[in-house]
């Protein structure tokens, strides 16, 4: 199995003892180019997951990605090893439509098969890997806990599709909010997808 290696943000909500550990991770993000090499942009505003890829993973840019691999944590230093096991191209995801007042916002989730789904909305962003809260968790938290909201949920069967009403208030034009779906299919754990950022317009 090829590896590669890959930088990330460390989430600040690590402990110390955490910090000398290997912790297993998951992400699921677009794929995009940066730095150099290649990151996973979920958040936007967060510190970029560089990775180094082969020539070949060009051709899945743009594509919402789900990468598996292990972080190796060093706590002298804020960055860490992210050593790539796997990376593959996601058939589950959150995508979002325009957000404007007074009109309702699109939102859909694909997963595989039958689930339960739940969309989150926080007003900042995060970056704090779930896998060593197996099997109850996977994937990464790209919204923050605190102040966290859910805006939608319920059973679903492949794709869910529904949409969130903005309020008609031009004081929300500007605004920045941090959007991310989970999905769960028994026996599976809780799986958090690809987040995204929006701000409202006019």
């Amino acid at each position: 199995m090829n590896r590669f290696v890959c930088i990330a943000a460390i989430a600040a909500s690590f402990s110390a003892s955490a910090l000398t550990a290997q912790i297993p991770a998951r992400m699921i993000g677009q794929l995009a180019v940066a730095g150099g090499g290649f990151t996973i942009q979920e958040i936007e505003d967060q510190a970029p997951v560089l990775m180094a890829m082969p020539v070949g993973a060009i051709l899945t840019v743009g594509n919402t990605v789900d990468v598996v691999g292990v972080l190796r944590l060093d706590g002298s230093n804020p960055t860490a090893v992210f050593e790539v096991a796997s990376i593959a191209n996601s058939p589950s995801y959150l995508t979002l439509g325009s957000p404007r007042i007074g009109r309702p916002m699109e939102m859909r989730v694909n997963h595989p098969g039958q689930s339960n789904f739940f969309v989150f909305l926080s007003t900042a962003s995060d970056h704090t890997p779930l896998e060593s809260y197996a099997p109850i968790a996977s994937g990464t938290l790209w919204v923050s806990p605190i102040g966290l909201a859910t805006v939608a949920g319920g059973a679903m069967t492949d794709r869910w599709r529904g949409g969130m009403d903005i309020p008609n208030d031009p004081s929300l034009v500007g605004m920045t909010y941090y959007m991310q779906a989970a999905v769960h299919s028994d026996p599976g754990p809780l799986l958090f997808l690809n987040g995204r950022r929006i701000t409202i317009q006019s």
